[in-house]
């Protein structure tokens, strides 16, 4: 178990690397440095992302539900993000949901990162 920890904490880092990613790329977007086809390559594959994560937290026993929720919402932005230009309502809670999204994963990751320094420091003396 301990090495699907360390797996785990090791995906989620990389994982938070990628959302913040996806904010630059949105930005760079939005004010034309760029196209959006970045943004939405990578979003897909932060979905998948996801996916990967609730499974090795379910390997690790750590996590599961709020990881759970997190894919959650990475499916809903993948339907936000879809639908977004069509539909602009729905864009604009895109950008609402990946804060969300940022938030969940960013505690979650500094969760098993304490808990992986707390496991290292071993039991505190009384």
């Amino acid at each position: 178990m301990e090495l699907s920890r360390k797996v785990l904490r090791m995906w989620l880092s990389l994982m938070m690397v990628a959302i913040a990613a996806q904010f630059f790329f949105a930005a760079a977007g939005a004010f034309g440095a760029m196209s959006y086809q970045t943004h939405k390559v990578l979003g897909s594959l932060i979905v998948l992302a996801g996916l990967v994560a609730l499974a090795l937290a379910f390997a690790a026993r750590l996590a599961i539900v709020p990881i759970a929720i997190g894919f959650v919402l990475l499916v809903v932005q993948y339907v936000l993000g879809k639908n977004g230009l069509a539909h602009p309502w729905l864009g604009a809670l895109h950008g609402l949901n990946a804060l969300a999204i940022a938030g969940l994963f960013g505690t979650t990751t500094g969760r098993a990162w304490q808990a992986f320094r707390a496991e290292k420091a071993g039991p505190r003396a009384a």
